[in-house]
């Protein structure tokens, strides 16, 4: 007498209200409505094409138009062209957000290093974060002239490095010791 609502769940807590609300919903909801609370659902992970054929039981013509015109009005995003691999946007924007705080943090902890190395701010991002989707992130917050790539360091657009104001009368004192000196 039961419905199986999705065979391959994603794993996540009990009890969660929003989880609870969307499987109440979930027979309600269009095709392209179950396709987005799908992609949603898998989070940072970001969900496939063959994996959303098996969990929505949607034809595949009526699966692929609801996927376009979410992609069409940027709800999701493909991550992964090859394996047709898909992400919420709220997924990508809260990635990004962290990504900038991640920066901004490590700026104001180390402000004479010129930025922080692309492996270290990836294994800070929160969740599997593939790196295909690690590489759309740079390229979107770079193409944004957000943050700056040279090589293998990644800095905010807005870093420059600086000398604080303890640093700075160092650095007086010793210019002056070095006049004073005659060298």
């Amino acid at each position: 007498g039961g419905v199986v609502l999705n065979p391959i769940p994603p794993k996540h807590k009990r009890f969660r209200p929003d989880i609870i609300d969307g499987l109440t919903h979930l027979p309600e909801l269009t095709a392209e409505e179950m396709v987005s609370y799908r992609v949603k659902e898998y989070g940072n992970r970001g969900v496939s094409f063959a994996q959303l054929r098996i969990m929505t039981s949607i034809p595949d013509k009526k699966l692929e138009t609801g996927i376009q015109s979410l992609l069409s009005r940027k709800q999701i995003l493909m991550t992964d062209r090859e394996n047709r691999v898909f992400l919420h946007s709220e997924h990508v924007s809260n990635l990004m957000q962290e990504m900038m705080q991640l920066l901004e943090n490590f700026h104001r902890a180390n402000p004479l290093k010129p930025g922080m190395s692309k492996e270290e701010l990836k294994s800070k991002l929160p969740g599997e974060v593939s790196p295909r989707l690690f590489q759309l992130l740079i390229t979107d917050l770079g193409r944004n002239e957000k943050i700056v790539l040279e090589e293998n360091i990644i800095r905010l657009a807005t870093h420059v490095i600086s000398l604080g104001a303890d640093q700075s009368g160092i650095r007086e004192k010793i210019v002056r010791v070095y006049l004073e000196s005659g060298l």
